[in-house]
């Protein structure tokens, strides 16, 4: 079971955390209405936020909920701007101790791991062991999947403090199924809902495998022993952890393996075709709107992403399609940002 945590709520609830809290929250919404208000009156907001958290009497906001459309239909439910302060400040203190359990091979949503980090170590595993077979699964609806009962007590082992767990069951309600998505406290929990399949993986089956939320990509040497695993997979997800996959494959990796975002040769990696796709429709949309500031964004964003593969026709083809460089550098440029942050919550050194 590893160490357990206690008193842990004066350092969720410490000013300091929570001004901590308040400047990560900002991160990318610092042109939104929500975070507009909350900084006309932050030093009053911040203290009552303090007040309510020692009184145990903070209560979330309904949160705005809308749909995206890109890959696919989500159902998202952003909390406001004073329930993200009160998200980040908890998950400040107790990602680290959950951090430390998860294996290696787990790259959502971690610090030093992500999305590139996870498509090198399987390249890297191709080229070191010559894989010759691929297992990919995923699960069906992930978060609305999640038990909550079954995450709370995999929380619950590690943290003790009381009235964390108290503060836990108002953002992560002990009864029920499923985990809003938008909330960072949901990024966790789904980090660590699968983390006893990880370690059944990885202490039972002995096979090298890699998850990003719940994709998971599985190597071996023959269709037939990567077929058992799917089949242990399943068994192990539907009974101890309530979910159904909702889609798998075993191919030979001369076919490409799909994680998260490119197509992963040994020697090489692509983009994946609907991302190619994707970002084309966008292209043409922006171009023909002549929406040049929307479209300087994008192409930005797409080519940090597009340079971890090999791109470099693909870009050269839509520089020629679309005349991308004329229409970038026609864009007013952007102010630069101040470096300062609000003076009335600036940290001391």
């Amino acid at each position: 079971m590893g160490r357990r945590f206690r008193n842990l709520y004066d350092q969720v609830i410490a000013p300091d955390n929570l001004r901590r809290a308040y400047l990560r929250a900002a991160t990318g919404k610092r042109s939104t209405a929500d975070y507009l208000a909350f900084k006309e009156h932050a030093e009053v907001l911040l203290d009552r936020l303090h007040g309510q958290l020692s009184e145990g009497t903070w209560q979330p906001l309904p949160p705005r909920c809308f749909t995206v459309y890109e890959p696919k239909a989500r159902a998202i439910q952003a909390p406001r701007f004073a329930d993200r302060v009160v998200h980040h400040a908890l998950c400040a203190v107790i990602e680290p101790i959950f951090d430390a359990t998860l294996l290696p091979t787990v790259f959502a949503c971690r610090r030093g791991k992500g999305t590139h980090a996870g498509v090198r170590w399987v390249q890297s595993q191709l080229r070191h062991y010559q894989y010759r077979y691929f297992l990919h699964t995923d699960f069906a609806a992930y978060f609305a999947s999640i038990d909550r009962g079954i995450l709370r007590g995999l929380m619950d082992r590690k943290i003790t403090c009381p009235r964390t767990r108290s503060l836990l069951d108002v953002i992560i309600p002990p009864d029920g199924v499923g985990l809003p998505i938008g909330a960072l406290t949901s990024q966790l929990g789904a980090n660590i809902y699968s983390s006893p399949l990880d370690y059944h993986l990885q202490h039972q089956l002995r096979v090298p495998f890699a998850r990003y939320m719940d994709d998971i990509v599985v190597l071996g040497q023959s269709l037939a022993e990567l077929r058992d695993c799917q089949q242990e997979i399943k068994r192990f997800a539907e009974g101890a952890l309530g979910l159904r996959l909702s889609r798998w494959n075993a191919a030979p990796v001369s076919q490409g393996i799909n994680f998260p975002g490119y197509r992963i040769w040994p020697h090489h990696k692509l983009l994946r075709r609907s991302s190619v796709v994707r970002a084309k429709r966008t292209i043409r949309q922006c171009a023909a709107a002549s929406d040049i500031e929307t479209l300087r964004r994008f192409v930005g964003s797409w080519r940090g992403h597009a340079q971890w593969a090999d791109a470099h026709n693909l870009n050269v083809w839509l520089d020629e399609q679309y005349d991308l460089s004329r229409l970038v550098d026609a864009g007013p440029k952007r102010r630069p940002k101040s470096p300062k942050l609000e003076t009335t919550l600036e940290l001391p050194e």
